[in-house]
């Protein structure tokens, strides 16, 4: 699981890679009834998808966003936070239509206080649509859940934000 993390979020600088294409699958093709399956691409960036993952481990001094002098009774004010992640990102054409999703959801864990261990996520799709040269535009979905900033904070806790937007524009 490790070296395929390391692939995956790209630790490896150098490698080197055979042809799949004519070897992947089951039985001869020439034979009748043969089961082949879809070549493989020899990129990675060919792939009709993207896949992503990210970890962060940080320690806040402050995860109740309590002012100065002021603490929450019983509780620590710093612990260690990790945010674990993925992703999958892909895009479509149809008929002149671009059709996206971009989705990623993650957990918020804390070494202490995992009463408040959360998750998050965002999620957006749409369509870049197209009906003759000089009409465009998009229309979009999105959906998240993040940290509130500490700007948007309605009290002391840990607080989270929610969106949700449909959007479209055009033009002639």
């Amino acid at each position: 699981m490790t070296l395929g993390a390391v692939l995956m979020l790209g630790g490896v600088n150098g490698g080197r890679s055979d042809e799949l294409s004519g070897s992947v699958g089951v039985g001869d093709p020439s034979s009748s009834g043969a089961f082949l399956l879809p070549s493989l691409p020899e990129n990675w960036a060919d792939m009709p998808f993207q896949l992503t993952a990210s970890e962060n481990v940080a320690y806040n001094s402050n995860i109740f966003a309590a002012p100065i002098g002021v603490g929450v009774p019983g509780q620590p004010r710093g612990d260690f936070t990790s945010t674990s992640s993925v992703g999958l990102s892909t895009k479509a054409y149809w008929y002149g239509q671009q059709l996206y999703f971009d989705g990623t959801y993650g957990l918020i864990r804390y070494l202490h206080q995992v009463e408040d261990d959360a998750n998050v996520y965002s999620f957006s799709a749409g369509d870049n649509w197209t009906l003759t040269s000089r009409c465009t535009g998009t229309a979009a979905g999105l959906l998240t859940k993040t940290p509130s900033l500490i700007t948007e904070q309605v009290g002391v806790g840990i607080n989270y934000a929610t969106t949700t937007t449909l959007t479209e524009t055009g033009k002639w």
